[in-house]
């Protein structure tokens, strides 16, 4: 940890490998809790919007089927089986709609 403190990236003379990481992180944190809470407030307030295979429980998969693949390659396991059972739980969720 100490390295990535003091490494420096050669995009800009200010940039070093810490703060990035902690900058990607915090990002990535704050998007997943955003989609998180617009599926919640669609689903308890607009349920027919993500009710069977509409545009955003699509769009929803696609980013779900994203982040267990880019998590299964560059993060934990642990991160991994968070993802992919958020992932099931959705497209089960989408199923049991449609009947």
């Amino acid at each position: 940890m100490q390295v990535m403190k003091t490494t420096k990236l050669e995009v800009d003379k200010n940039a070093l490998v810490w703060k990035a990481w902690i900058g990607f992180n915090s990002l990535f944190s704050v998007c997943l809790a955003f989609m998180g809470v617009c599926n919640a407030y669609l689903a308890y307030h607009h349920f027919y919007l993500l009710e069977g295979p509409t545009f955003l429980s699509i769009s929803a998969i696609v980013v779900l089927v994203l982040l267990v693949l880019i998590s299964y390659k560059y993060l934990i396991k642990p991160v991994v089986i968070v993802f992919l059972l958020t992932f099931i739980l959705y497209l089960l969720s989408i199923f049991i709609s449609l009947h």
